[in-house]
């Protein structure tokens, strides 16, 4: 697939989490920088539900080692 007439371009990903989007684009597209956000921060998940979830901060600590473990390959990642 060809996208952006295969120009390098800069993006970012908001919501990075266990990085299997960003995997994604870093795979498809010809990233030139890419910049990722997720602040990996506590959190209460108010969404429609009637029990709140809340996710801590050793949680998301887990998910980001996997993240950067997933990501690593592409250049470095801190």
């Amino acid at each position: 697939m060809m996208l952006f007439k295969n120009k390098k371009i800069t993006a970012i990903e908001i919501e990075t989490s266990r990085g299997v989007n960003a995997q994604h684009i870093l795979n498809n597209l010809n990233i030139e920088k890419i910049y990722f956000v997720d602040p990996y921060n506590d959190y209460i998940d108010n969404s429609e539900r009637e029990d709140r979830c809340e996710v801590k901060k050793s949680f998301l600590n887990k998910i980001n080692k996997i993240a950067k473990k997933r990501l690593r390959k592409y250049s470095e990642v801190n």
